[in-house]
């Protein structure tokens, strides 16, 4: 059944929308997946959203390599910024775990751009990387599902950026910190 999924579901890509909605995507792999399978697929979709609700730890090999990847990424991301907002200590507790080295470099270097926007795709083809790593280790099962899911989510986030709501919201913490200044 994985391979009618792999088959079904085109290839997404970064920069492109997506012919099928994460949603859609995980409607059409739920019937055809254990209930373990199915958990870690929605887990490792949501490590690839925007932070909110806690995400459930995968069960399964393929699902926790990705979410490893995506938390020590996270982490150092946390680092990156605390580092330059010279707001929080690099070693709070929050922020404390290994990360591998080249992810710190590939972070550092994400941060080198020359606007958000280009920090994010920066960090999002890092995330694509990775996940394609675990597709590459199973390209006929699960793993290649799991990353066929994350990449759908981050070609997903990434048209649901806009300029405008860009420029909207970097003029609204502009006045924040000119009202709290005084």
């Amino acid at each position: 059944m994985i391979g009618y999924l792999l088959a079904s579901t085109p290839s997404p890509r970064l920069g492109v929308r997506p012919d099928i909605t994460p949603e859609a995507f995980l409607e059409r792999c739920e019937g055809f997946l254990s209930e373990d399978q199915y958990h870690d697929l929605r887990a490792s979709m949501a490590f690839a959203s925007p932070a909110g609700d806690s995400v459930p730890w995968p069960r399964g090999a393929s699902a926790q390599g990705w979410a490893e990847d995506a938390r020590q990424l996270d982490l150092a991301v946390a680092r990156e910024r605390a580092a330059r907002a010279k707001r929080a200590s690099p070693d709070a507790a929050e922020l404390r775990g290994p990360v591998r080295g080249d992810i710190r470099q590939a972070v550092a270097q994400a941060y080198g751009a020359p606007h958000p926007g280009a920090r994010e795709r920066g960090l999002d083809a890092l995330r694509w990387r990775f996940v394609e790593e675990v597709g590459r280790s199973d390209p006929d099962g699960f793993g290649a599902l799991v990353a066929r899911g994350v990449q759908l989510q981050l070609a997903a986030r990434e048209m649901t950026w806009d300029l405008d709501d860009g420029w909207a919201a970097l003029e609204a913490a502009l006045r924040q910190i000119e009202e709290d200044r005084g």
